[in-house]
């Protein structure tokens, strides 16, 4: 999950700072063309809102399961052994499959008005939202990958903003089931023009909270932990 330049041991100090520091790593660039792809199925692939709030929770729920997977069989406190990777597809699929249980569950609870006919339309078997989302899940694998590779080399820095990014996750996954009440106001304006301001939106959401998580979290009230210099050095990711 990490780069060259997240190689600091110290924080960026201010918001301007820590974009600097992202705009040259390959990650934050690789957050953006992410979500430039639900940015292009609703302009020219005819993408619905329903759609929209699919791929973004599916993001998200991906993120945290490989994350929790990763920190369960390759962290410091995990079970010594073989057979790793076995166990961390074992581990990410119980977890993705938990979180994605949840948040269907919380969604038919609060009866989330753009998802109540969803499963019964055909818009997720459409074929470029499909590619869409296995595009989505090959990155975000190939990201958790690299992710395991780096653990044993985090300095307390990254430990800290991987930490601030779970967070924002989380607080992502509720504004999202939020936004689907608040997309009802839109689609009464003009549908096309409110799932564009929607997905653009939520795209500069995930940006910001994944590339500027120390930004974002401070914004937010998090509490960052004072980084400390790094014993080991830190590998290219």
């Amino acid at each position: 999950m990490y780069h060259p330049t997240d190689a600091s041991s110290a924080a960026p100090d201010g918001l301007v700072a820590e974009l600097r520091a992202a705009l040259v790593t390959l990650r934050f660039w690789i957050t953006v063309a992410l979500q430039s792809i639900p940015v292009v199925g609703v302009i020219w692939l005819g993408w619905s809102a329903a759609q929209i709030f699919v791929y973004f929770l599916a993001q998200a729920c991906l993120t945290i399961a490989l994350h929790a997977a990763a920190e369960a069989t390759f962290g410091a406190k995990a079970p010594r052994g073989g057979g790793k990777l076995g166990q961390f597809a074992g581990v990410f699929v119980v977890y993705f499959a938990g979180i994605a249980a949840l948040i269907l569950a919380l969604i038919t609870k609060v009866k989330v008005p753009i998802f109540e006919n969803l499963l019964s339309s055909d818009e997720l078997g459409q074929r470029s939202f499909l590619i869409g989302l296995g595009t989505l899940t090959l990155v975000l694998v190939a990201r958790g990958l690299r992710y395991v590779q780096a653990l044993p080399y985090r300095t307390p820095t990254q430990v800290s903003a991987d930490e601030e990014r779970n967070a924002l996750i989380v607080v992502r996954v509720v504004l999202l089931i939020l936004g689907g009440f608040l997309f009802e106001f839109f689609r009464m304006i003009d549908a096309k023009a409110g799932n564009v301001a929607l997905v653009v939106a939520i795209a500069l959401l995930v940006i910001f909270t994944d590339g500027l998580p120390h930004a974002v979290g401070s914004a937010l009230g998090m509490r960052r932990k004072p980084a400390e210099r790094a014993l080991r050095s830190t590998p290219e990711r």
